[in-house]
């Protein structure tokens, strides 16, 4: 500033002249240039405005397309296949239809994690107990199809945290109330029942439970009746997706199995059966041996499973 006021001693005396004190022209000057510059810089940003919002718009729609070009986008869930007449997968599409949505849920993953469907409690996990056999709670479906209800099997009339104490002719459980009735579900002779749980419909599968699993000269199909057969998850192994194939493996299970004990217990590992109804039934796994209504022996299963997963 000290630099402008001496250049400002040493203009022309004109500017005396005209009655104008030379440092408040300059000032003048200097004011003027800025708010010229400044409103030149406005005009300027309101000519490009309508071009800046267009480069957003083209920006943004081709961050949404990048992923088809590159091969990043979601994955699909995976559809459960099945074999028909003349196409195959007719018969799964027209069960799905019938199926309420989530009730089929196969892992999307090519080695899928262990995943348990079975509904977890203390020292005795949530069942049901009838003619001799007991039944698990499963996670899914949380509220059955009234399609799939059969016959009324009876009644219960002993509600227990001991069930193992219970007379085997009593109808008993520790999680559905007294009184409440007891039903098959269609379709799976024997192997599932359901009965209502705080107002809703659940399905419970046949277990091994306090050294009592099959009856008799049972087999692992007695106990399963897998029916109609869709896919299969075997955990850290991965998925069978098509029904032929799936039926195949199930038929290397039935005719191999060969039953160990009636123990059994939760692993780390489980197989997940999934049917055209829509419901689920699982067996855990351990050392090539499957464990539901007892434990099974089944090395040629998983072996043909392998081969399957790998085909």
């Amino acid at each position: 500033m000290k630099r402008v006021e001496d250049r400002l001693r040493q203009l022309p005396s004109i500017a005396e002249e005209m009655g104008m004190d030379a440092t408040a022209q300059l000032k003048y000057r200097i004011r003027n240039a800025a708010r010229d510059k400044m409103n030149g810089r406005k005009q300027m940003l309101k000519k490009l405005a309508p071009v800046l919002a267009m480069a957003l718009v083209l920006c943004i729609g081709l961050g949404a397309y990048l992923p088809s070009l590159t091969g990043t986008q979601e994955p699909s869930p995976l559809t459960a296949q099945a074999a028909g007449d003349n196409d195959p997968n007719a018969m799964v599409r027209s069960a799905l239809l019938d199926v309420p949505q989530g009730s089929i849920q196969i892992s999307t993953s090519q080695v899928p994690s262990y995943r348990s469907i079975w509904v977890q409690g203390g020292a005795n996990f949530p069942l049901v107990r009838l003619e001799g056999r007991t039944y698990r709670m499963l996670t899914t479906p949380s509220q059955l199809s009234g399609s799939l209800t059969g016959d009324l099997l009876g009644s219960v009339n002993v509600f227990t945290e001991e069930p193992a104490l219970a007379d085997s002719q009593d109808v008993v459980s520790n999680i559905v109330a007294e009184g409440e009735k007891v039903y098959a579900v269609n379709g799976m002779n024997g192997a599932m029942v359901c009965a209502y749980v705080d107002g809703g419909l659940r399905v419970f599968q046949r277990v091994g439970y306090a050294d009592s699993a099959v009856v008799g000269a049972e087999s692992l199909k007695d106990t399963l009746k897998a029916q109609n057969v869709i896919a299969l998850e075997l955990s850290d192994v991965g998925a069978i997706q098509d029904s032929t194939k799936a039926a195949e493996l199930m038929n290397v299970l039935y005719q191999n199995a060969v039953y160990q004990r009636a123990g059994g217990g939760e692993t780390g590992q489980s197989l997940l059966i999934y049917l055209s109804n829509g419901l689920t039934m699982q067996l855990a796994v351990k050392d090539e041996k499957l464990i539901g209504c007892g434990t099974w022996a089944c090395p040629d299963f998983f072996e043909a499973f392998e081969e399957a997963v790998a085909e």
